[in-house]
């Protein structure tokens, strides 16, 4: 499939320069054919005089099938064909065939949508959109307009090709291939109307397009920019016809009348496609813990900070969710669980161990295949587990320099051949992979994080204020007298923070969040008050007994007539009060100043 499948891509050297003029004289060869039959002999006999019509200097070409068959890869690559059975012109190229548009036209096109994967030092491999990368460094170095310095007579191309391959030091490929490759890349841009050679090895951006280079950047199409490379092969490897209709395909966004041009398109796509390039170039990798007291929205704000990058994502049921990997620790949670561990496999007779990967070798190797995307490891109730143990060897990487990436390696031969196909390659957290983290302060007891682990995190406090007016649903408490006191929950939540806190003189990690309870809106109205007061008396009155109750020595949430918990769950099963008199009285009293309108009965959101 051409330049896909391969780890670094190349383009068909046979033809030096003159490219325009070969895929013109191959298009036209295949539309002149009348042979059926042998199909591959008459395109061959055809194109010694397409060769000639548009003065393409032909070299050693002979007119017969084998001598077709060694110049026909240019064909392949640049989608001429559908595929290399029938030789079945694509639907652009059959195009230029009926004049409809140039061939310059057509390759104007194709470099609209044509990428590759470049192996980097590290063994990833990075999605590289050609005409895209160029003009993006053309752009950010001021080097658009320079025809206009008399001084500069063009840009030395071998440094955009250096920059779009992500060489260092020609990264072990000879010199030779290096700049048979940087040949082809330049003629190949230079024959579109792109770019203008201004000698052999220098180039500017063509004057039509000097005051649209963004314009351009955005027409540029990366639909595939967020998939591994081991995706993109399953998709267009053997397909012929497949690669071919996706590389000649006009993108939505664009028309072709006497030229290539931008559609008018709605604000909100503009926006989106904005939003994707900015999104293509997202790099910067942290780890950082959400911490705060249970129920105050933890894993709330981990989803809304992952949707400032990936703004469909909605947990697990988005195309997006593949660049968010989560689990939840839990005291028995182990290094095997997180890293991966030798699993015995039983074929036939035989026993061998294989290794399982965890999340988190999970986590980095999509992150290498992906190295263009953010990818998130999202750990719930991170203090639950020992993550000491739970880190080992991991922990060196957590260290992080101003990119984002690793500044120290490790060696770990089964993550490292699983994730690159090299046990002995050098293991480091990529700048596009970010650790999100949450902690329950109450929990903090369960295992304790110490302070060298704590400082490799950022740390991020959410309130236990309501974050906006939802899950905020009505419920029952009930009285001294009995009398049913119908409050929101908001409210209600929030009296008992401040009576833990100031009438206690518990710590604020004993107060609970807006999201403690969650209340479901999918029942009928009569089930759902069933539910909701389920919830309070399975949840929250065990919360309130054994987690704040039980901590507290001079002051009572509770009746001091209530001895044991079991007393407890039967009086609030029964509607009755359980509360200590000083409490049900603030309950009362905030009831009371909503019914009179002294206040709003709606939380207000921040």
């Amino acid at each position: 499939m051409g330049i896909i499948e391969r780890n670094n891509a190349t383009f068909d050297t046979t033809t030096k320069a003159k490219k325009v003029e070969s895929i013109t004289s191959f298009i036209f060869a295949t539309s002149t054919s009348k042979n059926s039959l042998d199909i591959k002999t008459d395109i061959a006999e055809n194109l010694r005089s397409s060769y000639k019509i548009f003065k393409h200097d032909a070299g050693s070409y002979m007119p017969n099938k084998s001598t077709f068959e060694s110049h026909y890869t240019l064909g392949l690559e640049m989608g001429i064909w559908k595929n290399t059975k029938n030789f079945q012109l694509t639907d652009l190229a059959r195009r230029v065939a009926d004049l409809e548009i140039t061939s310059r036209e057509y390759l104007d096109i194709v470099f609209l949508n044509l990428f590759g994967y470049y192996e980097e030092i590290d063994g990833s491999f990075s999605y590289k959109h050609f005409l895209y990368e160029t003009l993006v460094y053309l752009n950010e170095n001021n080097l658009v307009d320079v025809e206009n310095d008399k001084e500069v007579l063009g840009i030395p191309f071998a440094s955009i090709f250096r920059h779009v391959e992500g060489y260092e030091d020609l990264d072990g490929k000879s010199e030779k291939t290096v700049n048979q490759q940087l040949n082809s890349l330049f003629n190949y841009l230079t024959d579109t109307d792109y770019f203008t050679a201004v000698s052999s090895r220098q180039f500017i951006v063509s004057k039509k397009w000097q005051d649209r280079v963004n314009e351009l950047i955005e027409m540029c199409n990366l639909e595939y920019s967020e998939q591994p490379r081991s995706e993109v092969q399953k998709i267009f490897k053997g397909n012929q016809e497949k690669y071919a209709d996706y590389l000649t395909k006009v993108p939505g966004n664009v028309e072709i009348v006497g030229g290539i041009a931008l559609k008018d398109i709605k604000e909100e796509d503009e926006q989106s496609s904005v939003h994707h390039i900015d999104r293509y170039k997202q790099k910067g990798g942290k780890n950082k813990v959400y911490f705060g007291a249970p129920g105050t929205g933890k894993s709330y704000q981990v989803t809304k900070d992952i949707e400032k990058i990936y703004p469909t994502f909605n947990g697990t049921d988005s195309v997006e969710s593949i660049y968010v990997i989560r689990t939840t620790l839990h005291p028995e949670y182990t290094y095997n669980d997180f890293v991966g561990q030798l699993l015995p496999d039983i074929e036939g007779n035989d026993i061998k161990y294989t290794f399982q990967t965890g999340i988190f070798t999970d986590a980095l190797k999509r992150s290498i295949e992906m190295p263009n995307n953010q990818i998130f490891l999202v750990l719930e109730e991170m203090s639950r587990a020992n993550v000491a143990a739970v880190f080992g060897d991991l922990f060196q990487l957590l260290d992080r320099d101003e990119n984002g990436d690793s500044q120290y390696a490790i060696n770990n031969s089964l993550i490292a051949n699983s994730v690159y196909g090299n046990k002995n390659k050098q293991i480091r957290i990529p700048s596009n992979l970010t650790i999100l983290a949450t902690v329950n302060t109450n929990d903090q007891n369960v295992f304790v994080m110490d302070t060298a682990f704590k400082r490799r995190f950022e740390w991020e406090y959410i309130s236990t204020k309501p974050i906006e007016n939802i899950n905020n649903r009505n419920i029952l408490i009930y009285s001294r007298d009995g009398k049913a006191l119908n409050i929101k929950w908001n409210n209600f939540y929030q009296l008992l923070n401040e009576f833990i806190t100031e009438d206690m003189q518990l710590s604020e990690d004993k107060q609970l969040g807006q999201f403690f309870i969650k209340f479901s809106s999918n029942e009928s109205e009569e089930l759902r008050e069933k539910n909701d007061q389920e919830q309070l008396k399975n949840k929250l009155l065990q919360y309130l007994w054994e987690d704040i109750q039980a901590v507290s020595y001079d002051q009572r949430l509770f009746q001091d007539s209530i001895t044991s918990f079991g007393d407890c769950y039967e009086r609030f099963d029964k509607g009755k009060n359980v509360f200590s008199d000083k409490f049900i009285a603030k309950v009362q009293e905030s009831v009371e100043s909503i019914k009179s309108g002294e206040i709003s009965g709606e939380t207000e959101s921040k």
